[in-house]
């Protein structure tokens, strides 16, 4: 160690630390988290560490080892005052094709009914391994999607309109709830549960329901266009 430049020995002392800690105890705490309702509605949270045992963590700072009081469920608190902060959000990471893939596996993280979330989770999410990466060349292809150099995923005009069109007709088209129905009912046919055909004449019925709702409303857009229309121009002739 008498050899040893400046630089080295510290480098030195740093890998020594970290051996010896490893003989240590655990670092055992408490790990609180609060949540407060106002009178008005709305939550706050807080959460905090309450330090149990060091253990190989001995050296911590003082400020560091404050132990907190955790108030019992139903406390009522005097709030002293409120603190203003400008803060600035930033918008979600844009996917890629990559992360896209790997959300369409683990769709289910995105269904609040516990049920159908591990339905969707027992079934592998949207699509197979296979088939995802296909899907995403799909939706490039029908132009849905725009992919850069770097793999970042970028609705296009179209597909950002044909979102809210879509879910008029029914909101569960644009959400995952609507693979893991369609599985629940693949492992009820897989049990006995329900019958094939039964289950088909429904997919049949529901696509051509929906499908008619479509032409219809479209048949009626075009009226009232066509009707604006020559009201607009019977008013310029007049």
């Amino acid at each position: 160690k008498k050899d040893l430049t400046d630089i080295e020995e510290k480098v030195y002392n740093v890998i020594l630390k970290r051996f010896m800690d490893t003989m240590k105890p655990p670092f055992v705490y408490d790990s609180v988290k609060v949540t407060y309702r106002h009178d008005n509605g709305e939550f706050f949270f807080e959460s905090f560490k309450n330090i149990i045992d060091k253990g190989f963590k001995e050296h911590l700072e003082e400020s560091e080892n404050i132990v907190h009081d955790i108030p019992s469920v139903g406390t009522i608190l005097a709030v002293q005052k409120f603190d203003i902060k400008n803060c600035e959000t930033k918008p979600p990471v844009p996917y890629t094709t990559g992360t896209l893939v790997k959300d369409m596996e683990k769709a289910g993280k995105f269904i609040d009914d516990k049920e159908m979330r591990n339905v969707l989770k027992s079934g592998g999410g949207i699509g197979t391994e296979a088939t995802r990466a296909e899907i995403v060349e799909k939706l490039i292809l029908k132009g849905f999607i725009s992919v850069d150099k770097k793999q970042k995923i970028t609705p296009t005009e179209f597909g950002k309109a044909v979102v809210p069109f879509v879910a008029k007709y029914d909101e569960q088209l644009v959400s995952p709830i609507k693979t893991a129905e369609m599985e629940s009912s693949l492992n009820a046919i897989a049990k006995g549960e329900k019958d094939y055909d039964e289950y088909i004449s429904e997919v049949k019925k529901y696509v051509s329901d929906i499908t008619r709702k479509i032409i219809s409303d479209k048949k009626q857009s075009a009226f009232d266009c066509n009707k604006s229309s020559e009201n607009t121009l019977k008013g310029s002739t007049e």
